[in-house]
């Protein structure tokens, strides 16, 4: 493909720029530096221009021709010489400008493209006119003239095969694009998926809750409830559960689960009376209920002395406590499970 432009990196100290594409006229060449066009430069020769101010460290300089499209390069009037050099001109410019629209169909959309290979088929055509009254004048500058139709019609089918291109490729990433939307609303939908579920065994495990299982080691999402003093910050949600009701740890940095360890739970009264005066989580140790057991024996007043068996007018009926039995502990039949609360 043709050079219509020539792109480079500033570095905040140099000043001249070469560039390689050819033109008809100085006016031609043009710069712009991060997309703004600027005119603070002088051409150092026919094929570098010098910025008055070099440009600054990453900006992006452009230096591009913009050949005129408005106005022919050479006009002829009746009567007037006709030129080769004249026609040549002409068929240059109309080359120059195909060039460039072949270069700014595959940088920008597709209507922009359409846009300016009609403009290079219009000076194309207007070209073509041209030579084709040139010819008329001078048959020997026809073959010249007919050379640069060729070339123009050339030109305009490779813009035309250009302008294709630009199209299947945004055809492409439209397609590209609605996957990607696709996918995105994939991805969004299993996300508040997982989130309710998330929500879902939040609410059936809420935090502080204590389960006993039958393992030595506590499942994923519990620690052991040894009375352990724990980090306020690793286990953050279940301070804020159950605070220090279970103990405040050292006071700043950690806090005491609760000590389930070899211990029956009793339901909190709250206020029922059944079991008043006790504060919630509060440690109570084992009791019997006031009682007694009573003996009956007599006091013989001769012969036998054991209960029920003496003789005599004088026996007495008297009582007396039992003597101790049972083991260190009140308690029913039980299995030793581990007790564990969530996190």
């Amino acid at each position: 493909m043709a050079t219509t432009e020539n792109t480079f990196t500033g570095d905040g100290s140099t000043t001249t720029f070469s560039f390689t594409f050819p033109y008809l006229e100085e006016t031609h060449v043009k710069a712009s530096l991060n997309g703004v066009v600027t005119t603070a430069y002088t051409f150092a020769n026919a094929t570098t221009l010098q910025f008055t101010t070099a440009p600054a460290s990453g900006v992006a300089v452009r230096i591009y021709r913009e050949t005129d499209e408005e106005n022919l390069q050479s006009t002829f009037f009746a009567g007037s010489s006709i030129r080769a050099a004249d026609l040549n001109d002409n068929a240059t410019q109309s080359l120059y400008l195909v060039q460039e629209a072949k270069a700014l169909a595959i940088a920008a959309d597709a209507s922009d493209v359409a846009a300016q290979a009609q403009t290079a088929l219009n000076t194309a055509n207007t070209a073509i006119s041209t030579a084709n009254a040139a010819s008329t004048t001078a048959n020997g500058i026809a073959a010249t003239a007919n050379t640069a139709l060729t070339n123009s019609t050339n030109a305009v089918n490779t813009a035309n095969t250009a302008n294709s291109t630009a199209n299947t490729a945004n055809s492409t990433a439209n397609t590209a694009n609605s996957t990607a939307n696709s996918a995105l609303s994939t991805a969004n939908s299993a996300t508040s998926t997982a989130n309710t579920a998330l929500s879902t065994a939040q609410a059936l495990n809420p935090t502080g809750m204590v389960i006993w299982v039958a393992m030595s080691s506590a499942p994923t999402g519990f620690i052991k409830a040894n009375g352990a003093a724990v980090s306020r910050t690793t286990y953050s949600a279940l301070f804020a559960a159950i605070g220090t009701t279970f103990g405040s740890g050292d006071g700043s940095t950690t806090f005491n689960v609760p000590d389930l360890r070899g211990e029956f739970i009793r339901g909190w009264d709250d206020g029922r009376g059944v079991d008043s005066g006790r504060s919630f989580g509060s440690f109570q140790a084992d009791e019997f209920k006031s009682h007694t057991h009573q003996e009956l024996y007599n006091t013989p007043s001769s012969g036998q002395d054991q209960a029920g068996s003496g003789s005599g007018d004088n026996d007495n009926t008297s009582s007396r406590q039992t003597g101790a039995a049972g083991g260190v502990e009140t308690r029913p039949r039980n299995v030793a499970l581990l007790a564990c609360i969530k996190t």
